[in-house]
């Protein structure tokens, strides 16, 4: 359900009851999809203490954990002491490592002293994620002597990253989140160790915005994506997209795209492709208005912004405007050392092409009129003997094609200089202009509109466009991510293609089929029969 349609249907006031009325809250909840259980919990807002726990605590085993992570987030908001020993479980024994770390980061927030041993014994944990988030609440009470010896034995952990934490701490660099900082974020130093082994050639499920947070800084190669259009179609009530005001969609959107350059290394690129959408018969102007605001808050450039041209846009009958058959796809860069290898750009068609079949009559016209010509006889010679070398150039497949003028049967060339076809011209009578088949690379690419079948995504964008971005963006076994992967085709285009992939989506329904296509390809796909 569009989240337009969910605030409409789960006001405030809806909310506000729940809040207070338990029993109304666990009926309503039995009875709702994971999209809408997610929205309440998101809208609860703040919760004082004294609040009926049973319905959140029940929701601690719900199969989904974007369920569980939110409901500990929430109790967490209570402050209450009393749930130490829930977070505790939780912690150790949850099977997903976002509920875990959830759960670690709500006993910080407890800022109790009571605390202190299980976070204690966190620092065992064999995940260096949940290591962190304990390092992370224990640093509130570095002042006191326990707290400080057990940091210290991290000293020797085996994660270079905690070492380095707790090598400045110890040093005296204090930890931001005291003052500076909020407890949910991350300081730079302690982002993710072992990234790569979370993210790396995995769909993972969860919020793009908290995320991205765990990948260092300058560690992607490209990122690209297409992010949910502004209330454009049902993404089960999940993420962004379903904004009710223009301005709120593109400053959510704004704040994932921030993390996409700090991510992105500086010879490295971030490509969005966004849809607009109409309002009182006006288009909105969405995916330049976002362009616009994503120039000025980062230091970027917008390279190109390459035009999807539709070849079988949605049939529609209007009457006052045309079929809308066009998609912006926007190409920003760090910095001037972006690799950009434009030869493997759209080279496909130049494969395709016969060199070979020119037939016999190539060049044919050209003696003709070089015979017509008001060439001396020694130029004509010159003329035809120069004529009769490209011809061959052709018929080998070192040119695909030329073009010869001849003087007074063309007109000159425009813009001529000295030592170009207009004096050759000039002074040899003719020209011959080769054709090395190397077309112009142009901003736009036409494409069929995707559909996949048994996929539940409403928007598929084409992979073949996504195979040319990446082959003209990164090289093989670079890292390309998607922070809004929906049905995988981004990662299943950098696998076919030899890259490495991180796909990133909300919607566990999505991450479960992208994962299943990405068990079904092969990298040695012919990657052009499916577009050609």
């Amino acid at each position: 359900m569009n989240r337009a349609i969910l605030s409409q249907k789960i006001n405030g006031e809806l909310i506000d009851r729940l809040k207070n009325d338990p029993e109304a809250f666990s009926s309503f909840i039995q009875n709702q999809n994971d999209g809408i259980i997610i929205y309440v919990l998101e809208k609860l807002g703040r919760l004082e203490n004294g609040y009926s726990k049973e319905p959140l605590l029940n929701l601690l085993n719900h199969v989904n954990e974007n369920v569980r992570a939110l409901s500990i987030k929430n109790l967490a908001k209570l402050g209450d002491i009393n749930l130490l020993s829930t977070f505790s479980k939780y912690a150790n024994t949850d099977e997903s490592t976002f509920v875990r770390r959830e759960a670690v980061s709500a006993i910080g927030r407890l800022r109790n002293e009571k605390a202190i041993p299980v976070l204690i014994d966190l620092l065992k944990d064999k995940d260096p994620k949940v290591v962190m988030q304990a390092i992370r609440g224990l640093l509130v009470f570095s002042y006191k002597e326990n707290v400080i010896s057990a940091l210290k034995k991290l000293l020797n952990h085996p994660s270079e990253l905690i070492r380095e934490v707790i090598n400045k701490e110890i040093n005296g660099v204090q930890y931001q989140s005291k003052s500076q900082q909020k407890h949910d974020e991350f300081p730079e130093f302690l982002r993710n160790m072992d990234w790569e082994q979370k993210f790396l050639n995995k769909i993972v499920c969860g919020d793009s915005l908290l995320l991205l947070q765990e990948i260092p800084d300058k560690s992607i190669h490209l990122v690209i994506t297409s992010p949910p259009y502004l209330q454009q179609r049902d993404y089960d009530g999940l993420g962004i997209g379903n904004e009710n005001k223009v301005e709120e969609y593109i400053d959510n959107l704004l704040k994932i795209f921030n993390e996409c350059v700090r991510i992105t290394k500086d010879d490295g690129s971030i490509v969005f492709n966004l849809g607009d959408k109409y309002e009182n018969g006006s288009l909105l102007m969405v995916p330049y208005k976002f362009a616009i605001e994503a120039i000025k808050t980062n230091p970027i450039k917008l390279v190109n912004i390459i035009t999807w041209v539709k070849l079988n846009p949605t049939p529609r009958q209007f009457k006052k405007r045309l079929v809308n058959s066009t998609e912006p796809f926007f190409h920003f860069v760090k910095s001037d050392t972006y690799y950009y290898d434009i030869d493997s750009f759209m080279n496909y068609k130049k494969s395709l092409r016969s060199k070979n079949n020119v037939g016999n009559k190539i060049g044919k016209s050209y003696f003709e009129l070089i015979e017509k010509s008001s060439l001396s006889e020694k130029e004509k010679q010159q003329a035809k003997k120069e004529l009769l070398e490209v011809i061959q150039e052709v018929k080998s497949g070192k040119i695909e094609s030329f073009r010869m003028k001849i003087r007074g049967m063309h007109s000159e060339p425009f813009g001529g200089q000295e030592g170009g076809r207009k004096i050759q011209l000039e002074k040899k009578g003719f020209t011959i202009i080769k054709i090395l088949g190397n077309g112009l690379k142009k901003d736009v690419i036409e494409c069929p509109v995707e559909t996949i079948k048994g996929t539940k995504h409403p928007a598929i964008y084409p992979e073949y466009i996504i195979q040319e971005l990446i082959k003209l963006l990164t090289r093989r076994d670079d890292i390309v991510l998607d922070p809004f992967v929906g049905s995988g085709t981004t990662a299943v285009a950098a696998k076919k293609l030899n890259r490495n992939y991180i796909g990133i989506d909300i919607n566990p329904s999505y991450c479960k089929y992208a994962e299943s296509r990405l068990k079904d390809i092969s990298k040695e796909n012919n990657l052009f029969e499916l577009f050609i």
